[in-house]
């Protein structure tokens, strides 16, 4: 899916107070991992955020749930990015692996393993949401390594989640405590092309639950009760 037929809104042109963006029915069930899976399976790829809170790391390993052990798995070449030393450290010590970096991706000083190759794509999973201003943070991506990326995957949950959702309804709002945005198709799409960027494709998503009969039933019916966005943009 994208929203191209939106284009006029989403690059300024048009403006509506009151913009119905209508979304096709999605027959299939798409896991996220699947997704990312079957994009860059065979392909080289720059993780970025790759280790994860340092306080989950070790239960993520362990349950078979770090998703940068898929990806390294997955792929025919693979290099992380983390701005926390203290995880990129531990990663290298406990695992050795020597191809992670600590480095602010938006940095003036590049990183030259990065400029050293050129990249199928650039995975931000599950990072957006804690930036403060997302749209420079990816315009300072495509300014520093466009050159080297063909796309960027990026995933974030769905505004319009069932999880989200359902604790709607007992007047709770359950969220991750360092994020700082939830996310639409739209609002994705236009923190996207703001920054200089086009979406050529994207998918709403199951992430890390099972769906239970009625979910699959609402899903279905309409793919926004996904939980996860997951958007494939070049650069």
């Amino acid at each position: 899916m994208n929203l191209s037929q939106y284009n006029d809104f989403l690059y300024d042109r048009k403006f509506s107070s009151d913009l119905s963006v209508q979304y096709p029915v999605q027959k299939e069930i798409i896991g996220k991992m699947e997704y990312i899976q079957g994009l860059i399976e065979g392909k080289k790829v720059i993780d970025i955020g790759f280790a994860d809170h340092y306080d989950l790391i070790d239960a993520r390993i362990k349950s078979n749930d770090w998703v940068h052990a898929r990806f390294r798995k997955w792929s025919s070449g693979i290099i992380g990015v983390d701005v926390d030393p203290r995880a990129v450290d531990y990663v290298r010590e406990k695992l050795g692996l020597t191809d992670v970096f600590c480095h602010d991706i938006t940095s003036a000083e590049r990183l030259q393993p990065i400029l050293q190759d050129n990249w199928d794509y650039l995975i931000l999973s599950e990072v957006l949401e804690h930036i403060p201003d997302p749209a420079l943070f990816l315009k300072r991506i495509r300014e520093n390594y466009g050159s080297h990326i063909k796309r960027m995957i990026i995933t974030v949950p769905n505004a319009f989640g069932l999880i989200t959702l359902r604790s709607v309804f007992n007047r709770i709002e359950r969220i991750n405590s360092d994020h700082k945005f939830w996310f639409t198709p739209y609002t994705l799409s236009r923190v996207v092309t703001a920054a200089g960027l086009e979406v050529e494709d994207f998918v709403l998503c199951n992430s890390y639950y099972g769906l239970r009969f009625w979910e699959r039933l609402l899903v279905k019916r309409s793919p926004l009760f996904h939980h996860t966005l997951a958007m494939v943009v070049k650069l």
